[in-house]
């Protein structure tokens, strides 16, 4: 049987050749960073932008079983429309504790917004985005004695994912975000679905 027999033969007498699959490593940094359908200056529209997308993030820490200490937030000005000296805008918090609340990634990258939106009121951005880093596995969390988050904030994350899985993905929100939209994508360069939608099936004309 050759040399896979001979490793089999010693593995059914107790004998390990072969190697163990490496168990895939967490992400070290998860973002979300999209684009808007039309250019936005009013500071409300990117506070529900960038909440969103905050959730998103958090999430998705929830999801692999991670908590963040850092938290990044991005505005991006398009360039080929607007003639200015910066075009990126972007600030970062670590915080004292390690978090995936919702509540905690979106309140501090908010706060982060009103920053570097003051003196920028004018400003029309098209993009933004909301980066979380530093990431250690949420069973590694070690707490503070003066400074830490709510503790509810675990049970009540724990109950929005379950009804998220039970009665639809994003049913359940915080109040600051569109009820009825996960981020708003610019689509205006698509590629056509030729086998899942109707209007984009190909017309052949015979002659």
């Amino acid at each position: 049987m050759g040399v896979i027999g001979l490793r089999l033969k010693y593995e059914l007498e107790g004998r390990s050749v072969l190697d163990l699959e490496p168990i895939p490593n967490q992400k070290k940094s998860i973002s979300t960073i999209r684009s808007f359908p039309k250019q936005i200056s009013e500071f409300d529209l990117l506070r529900e932008r960038v909440t969103t997308f905050a959730s998103v993030c958090a999430e998705k820490l929830r999801k692999q079983k991670s908590c963040c200490h850092t938290i990044i937030v991005m505005l991006v000005v398009d360039r080929h429309t607007i003639q200015t000296s910066k075009y990126y805008f972007n600030m970062a918090v670590t915080l004292p504790f390690a978090t995936n609340s919702s509540l905690t990634i979106s309140n501090v990258a908010i706060d982060m917004l009103k920053q570097l939106h003051k003196g920028n009121e004018n400003m029309k951005f098209k993009k933004a985005g909301v980066i979380v880093t530093e990431l250690i596995n949420e069973n590694q969390k070690q707490f503070q004695l003066f400074e830490e988050e709510n503790p509810k904030h675990l049970a009540l994350m724990k109950v929005m994912d379950q009804l998220n899985a039970k009665i639809g993905y994003t049913k359940v929100k915080l109040a600051s975000q569109n009820l009825n939209l996960t981020w708003n994508m610019n689509q205006n360069h698509l590629s056509p679905k030729y086998t899942t939608n109707f209007k984009d099936i190909l017309e052949i004309r015979c002659q």
